[in-house]
């Protein structure tokens, strides 16, 4: 019994000699830097991250203007353009159909980590809320005080986008002119709806000078599956 633990002890000394002797070839004589434990699940987690900080980030909020899924073939929507040619650094809260008030509950599902520089939000609104009040002939499409109070709206939502999301860029889209004559007389509206855009002091992409084709939109005045590609090329380009 004396003899085994002797040899256990003999065992245990070699096994140190020999671990210090390649501790020190490798990182005194081959010269390799020392990784210690805490950096090599640094690396591991940086492999693992989708994006770095200073990777643009693509936000949309708003209506079928950037959401036209339920119009063209699946995998064909501006959102599945945007995460393929992004490699996922896009996030699509936008809805069909959605009006100004509809985008604060899409605002309320950004999460806080996407509040930084990097991130863009693209913002499409308005377009439905006023069709409902000209197509419905509520009021004239001469008189454009019916824009006012859809557009009092449209401010105090980009201030709310500001608010949240500080750190953020914004861009608008303004609103296409459908081809179509069930939707022509609406243009007079939508042009001066344009002109207001503009006193946001925010940058504007101008969709309405991209999507001039019949073939850019489907059901008359939905982005076609054409015309959704003009839109997120826009969108990539700014």
């Amino acid at each position: 019994m004396k003899h085994f633990y002797l040899y256990i002890l003999l065992l245990s000394f070699i096994i140190i000699i020999v671990s210090s002797f390649t501790h020190y070839y490798k990182y005194y004589i081959l010269k390799e830097p020392i990784i210690y434990e805490n950096e090599l699940l640094k690396k591991e987690k940086e492999k693992k991250e989708p994006f770095s900080n200073n990777e643009k980030v693509y936000v949309l909020l708003g209506d079928s203007t950037i959401k036209n899924n339920s119009y063209v073939k699946n995998g064909k929507g501006i959102d599945d353009i945007l995460i393929e040619k992004t490699n996922g650094n896009s996030y699509c809260y936008a809805k069909n159909n959605s009006t100004v008030v509809d985008i604060y509950e899409q605002l309320d599902l950004i999460p806080s980590d996407l509040n930084k520089p990097s991130t863009i939000i693209f913002l499409s609104a308005g377009g439905n809320d006023i069709l409902r009040i000209y197509e419905n002939k509520e009021i004239t499409v001469s008189d454009t005080k019916g824009l006012n109070p859809i557009f009092s709206s449209y401010k105090k939502l980009i201030k709310s986008i500001q608010t949240k999301m500080n750190e953020c860029q914004i861009v608008l889209l303004d609103i296409y002119y459908p081809t179509s004559i069930k939707f022509a007389q609406f243009k007079p509206i939508l042009e001066e709806w344009n002109k207001l855009i503009y006193t946001n002091n925010l940058q504007v992409i101008n969709i309405s000078n991209i999507l001039i084709e019949p073939t850019d939109f489907t059901l008359n005045i939905e982005p076609s599956e054409t015309g959704g590609e003009k839109i997120a090329n826009s969108i990539l380009l700014y």
